[in-house]
C-alpha cells in the first residue's frame, strides 16, 4: 500500500481503497462523495451530520456513510479519526 502525505493528512492508497489519518482544523462544508465513508473516530470528540442528522462523537466510535449522502463535520481541537474510503462497485 502507497502513502501519500497531503496537507497534513497521510493517505494509504489501494486501487478502489483509501485509508486516510485526519486531524481536522476546520468546519467541513456539507458534501457527497461517489463512495462510501467509514469514519473511526482516534481521540476527541466532534459533531458529524449525515442527511440532517447529528452524530455526537468520540474516540473508539465509528459512523458509516453511503455513498451520495450528504454531510459535514465540526470537529474539536485535538480530535484525530481515520477514513476509510470505498468505491462501490
Amino acid at each position: 500500500m502507497d502513502a501519500i502525505n497531503y496537507i497534513g493528512n497521510t493517505y494509504y492508497i489501494e486501487n478502489d481503497f483509501i485509508l486516510r489519518k485526519v486531524i481536522p482544523s476546520k468546519i467541513s462544508e456539507p458534501h457527497t462523495h461517489e463512495f462510501m465513508e467509514f469514519v473511526y473516530m482516534l481521540g476527541g470528540k466532534s459533531l458529524h451530520t449525515v442527511n440532517g442528522v447529528e452524530y455526537p462523537m468520540n474516540g473508539g466510535d465509528l459512523l458509516i456513510i453511503n455513498y451520495g449522502e450528504t454531510h459535514c463535520f465540526n470537529a474539536k481541537p485535538g480530535t484525530q479519526f481515520y477514513n476509510i474510503l470505498i468505491k462501490p462497485t
